[in-house]
């Protein structure tokens, strides 16, 4: 199977990030007897990816290979003025491109348990690795599709699913309680 992802991580945080409350009472910052910081920092990344995953084991390890690009534009813009009067408006950006390649498995252990775990990589910067265990709680549902087109009747949203046999798009529209 394979597969391509874009992403994108936008907007932006605004805060006391270079002189909190903290530092404007500390006498060797230079944030002493100064004024609160109104900081702005935006993240700005984006990339796309491709993987290829397989199944082995009878279905039950499903290791996957990928690789993509990512494009970093963070952008951070201090606001402070000083115990002098003086405003501090630095501002630091950043433009980055980054490969990346990463890999992994999901492992089935049981109807109820499973492993999965991930190597990102992005060779100029860092790797990151991951391990997760999934388990579930509660008593097990009469059959999956069943259930959430029975909830999503019941509830009365609309539900996207895709047909892995017609490869179109279908849309329930039924609203009805039964």
């Amino acid at each position: 199977m394979a597969a391509i992802r874009a992403h994108g991580t936008f907007g932006s945080i605004r805060g006391p990030i270079t002189c909190d409350a903290a530092a404007l009472a500390e006498a060797t910052s230079e944030c002493f007897q100064g004024t609160r910081s109104d900081d702005k920092y935006s993240p700005n990344i984006f990339g796309a990816d491709f993987s290829l995953g397989w199944t082995m084991a009878g279905g039950r390890l499903r290791p996957y290979l990928g690789g993509g690009y990512n494009r970093l534009e963070p952008r951070f813009q201090v606001n402070f003025t000083n115990q002098f009067g003086m405003v501090d408006s630095t501002r630091i950006e950043v433009n980055l491109n980054r490969g990346v390649v990463f890999g992994g498995a999901t492992w089935q252990l049981a109807d109820r348990l499973g492993v999965a775990a991930e190597v990102y990589a992005v060779p100029a910067d860092a790797v990151t690795a991951r391990l997760v265990v999934r388990t579930a709680i509660g008593r097990a549902a009469r059959s999956d599709a069943a259930a959430l087109s029975r909830r999503g009747r019941a509830r009365g949203h609309v539900e996207f699913r895709r047909s892995r046999y017609d490869r179109s798009f279908h849309r329930n529209h039924d609203h009805s309680a039964g």
